[in-house]
């Protein structure tokens, strides 16, 4: 497992320099256009805005950036919205555990008894396997 992890990092490392070297190539042979400097404008017909004079390479940057940091907001925010679901649903999970664990087996259809035993078995289970996990209490 250690070796794929190794390869995979390789990999991603490759890719990532082919891509920057793809760049900074296709900016190398069109420096003259990257070097040049422009204005941008924005007209509200009430009134222009407008920045001062940058090289073409720095605004290019500038949207790249952004585009960036849109992306990590955007990402950021589902993975919150995933989390906070993830989080409901053990919370309801936990409830219907302890509601199945207070039932007695007479109370309850042979199915239901059944998962409840199945529960108990994956929750023994789950603590075997947490003990064998290196740098955990087991709890």
């Amino acid at each position: 497992m250690r070796t794929e992890w190794r390869m995979e990092m390789k990999l991603r490392l490759s890719i990532w320099t082919l891509i920057i070297f793809t760049m900074a190539l296709i900016v190398y042979q069109n420096r003259e256009f990257y070097l040049s400097e422009q204005t941008l404008t924005l007209n509200l017909y009430v009134a222009e805005l407008g920045l001062p004079p940058l090289a073409n390479v720095t605004q290019a940057l500038l949207f790249f950036l952004a585009g960036i940091v849109l992306a990590c907001v955007s990402l950021f925010h589902e993975r919150f919205q995933l989390h906070r679901e993830i989080k409901n649903l053990n919370t309801a999970f936990q409830s219907c555990a302890q509601q199945v664990t207070s039932m007695k087996p007479g109370e309850c259809s042979p199915r239901t008894h059944k998962l409840s035993n199945l529960m108990g078995k994956l929750r023994s289970k789950k603590v075997q396997t947490a003990k064998e996990l290196p740098g955990t209490d087991g709890a």
